[in-house]
């Protein structure tokens, strides 16, 4: 009787182990085919021309997308892709993730022994190149940058640079396209349009010299007169012709 009480237990044990041991599989293997079926086959970019030239897709392809943390897939593009802003993820079940984001329009770049810094037009650091392109304005700063401390997201911690895009700003308003500015020491700022040379002071109101020199500009374009030079950093204004 005791043998055959044990061996029920044992058979009632070996019943229950099997049925929990074939729902833990059964479990696994549903998980595994669902895991499989949200493996990223599709990516799809918006708008569709951006696709050619967004650098980091590739390795997307084949990862799960319920495990994917969109946030964190937008700070590796963002970071790799600094020409671009306003970088959105989403995801598409069953297989296909969504990409979307727009070329920035406006990017300063300023120049260092290694490259370029380029910043948006709040001041804000987006990333570091290589290379410039001739497509946005040059910045040259006299002292060489300790890029080490800088990063993408903090503000770009030179004044003498932060006038030099607001003057940019300024000209491109007016129609004109400065080719490079150059902040040759403290408190001088040249930009250089390609037909003349101005001059500001960073030590005083940049506001106040670009509006005098708007009005010196527009006034000069009126009687069709050519300088070479405009120099705002003294009490009246100070020009050059040709």
């Amino acid at each position: 009787m005791l043998f055959k009480s044990y061996g029920k237990k044992l058979l009632v044990v070996v019943r229950n182990g099997s049925i929990i041991l074939g729902g833990a599989v059964l479990v696994f293997y549903l998980l595994f085919r669902l895991e499989t079926l949200v493996r990223i086959q599709k990516i799809e970019v918006i708008p569709d021309e951006i696709s050619r030239d967004l650098i980091g897709i590739v390795s997307l392809y084949r990862r799960s997308l319920l495990f994917l943390h969109t946030d964190e897939v937008v700070k590796d593009l963002s970071q790799k892709n600094p020409l671009y802003e306003n970088i959105s993820v989403t995801k598409k079940y069953p297989n296909t993730l969504q990409i979307s984001g727009k070329k920035r329009t406006q990017i300063y770049q300023l120049h260092f022994s290694q490259g370029v810094i380029l910043i948006d037009p709040k001041g804000i650091i987006i990333g570091r190149r290589s290379e410039a392109s001739s497509l946005f304005p040059q910045i040259y700063y006299y002292q060489e940058i300790d890029v080490t401390r800088l990063s993408p997201g903090q503000l770009l911690p030179i004044s003498e640079v932060i006038d030099a895009m607001v003057s940019i700003d300024r000209f491109r308003k007016l129609g004109i396209i400065v080719e490079r500015v150059d902040i040759q020491s403290i408190g001088v700022l040249v930009l250089r349009v390609g037909q003349f040379d101005v001059f500001f002071s960073t030590q005083k109101n940049i506001g106040q010299q670009l509006q005098d020199f708007e009005t010196v500009y527009l006034q000069f374009k009126l009687q069709g007169s050519n300088f070479s030079r405009l120099d705002f950093r003294f009490d009246k204004p100070v020009v050059e012709f040709k």
